[in-house]
């Protein structure tokens, strides 16, 4: 199989004080601990970049756990990366981010698709952004039954949990385009590098123009009516509202495709 280019996508919840493996003290917290870690120049010569970094603004989906931060590495190979947790250098940077990180998933993915605004004739947000209500990027990490699982007395097709998604995309799609809302990136699970034995299918990310933006689209008769759809597919899920401080999904030549 060819070795090729991947994206690892991390969840992470920082501890509130840093605690060092070999038992230094420090008046640190975690997040600072970890922003000692920071290998974007070890990144940058095995030829990886970091492509979306995100503060998790609400949890709006999941198991009680609060992530922190959303960040996701684009590696050109399996062997570089590799290769590069074998470096004493980068080693020597990892107690930092394990003093500073207290819970983490990492998962191997692909991507599937990124859609660059330039690449979409979008509508005009009825609810553009303010100085008040800055856009967002919905993460949604998804798990899909392997049979749907829609309620009883109900007329339920016989489907799959990634084809009942499908349809609650298909009946909620048109209403968030018209909100201007699209799909930033969608990156389909290989497999689960660090987490908690959970397995997991799928990471959807979706630009948000505002919040706004969100209210209208969460009280929408379209995406309601749908709404049993989405039950139906997810065996678990985490969404998170994030406001991005770097982000370059959908603006890497040649992953844009065009909506259809």
């Amino acid at each position: 199989v060819e070795d090729g280019p991947f994206y690892m996508i991390n969840l992470i919840q920082y501890r509130e004080k840093a605690v060092y493996p070999d038992g230094r003290k420090t008046d640190l917290a975690g997040h600072e601990a970890n922003n000692l870690y920071n290998p974007i120049d070890i990144l940058r010569e095995i030829g990886a970049e970091i492509v979306f970094v995100a503060q998790v603004e609400k949890m709006r989906l999941g198991d009680g756990t609060k992530w922190d931060q959303v960040a996701i590495v684009r590696y050109p190979s399996r062997q570089a990366f590799v290769q590069m947790t074998q470096r004493p250098d980068f080693q020597a940077r990892s107690i930092h981010k394990d003093a500073g990180v207290g819970k983490t998933i990492v998962m191997v993915s692909q991507l599937v698709e990124s859609r660059a605004p330039g690449g979409l004739t979008l509508a005009k947000p009825p609810h553009p952004a303010t100085a008040d209500d800055r856009p967002f990027e919905m993460v949604q990490v998804l798990r899909y039954r392997d049979t749907a699982q829609y309620e009883s007395g109900t007329a339920a097709p016989a489907i799959s949990g990634r084809e009942a998604m499908e349809e609650y995309e298909a009946a909620a799609g048109a209403v968030m385009a018209s909100m201007g809302v699209y799909r930033t990136a969608r990156f389909e699970i290989e497999g689960v590098f660090i987490g908690d034995g959970r397995s997991w299918d799928e990471v959807r990310i979706h630009y948000f123009p505002s919040h706004a933006t969100l209210e209208r689209h969460l009280a929408s008769a379209s995406r309601t009516e749908a709404e049993h759809h989405r039950a139906a597919a997810l065996e678990d899920a985490y969404t998170m509202q994030t406001l991005p401080m770097f982000n370059r999904l959908g603006r890497r030549s040649g992953s844009v495709t065009q909506e259809r």
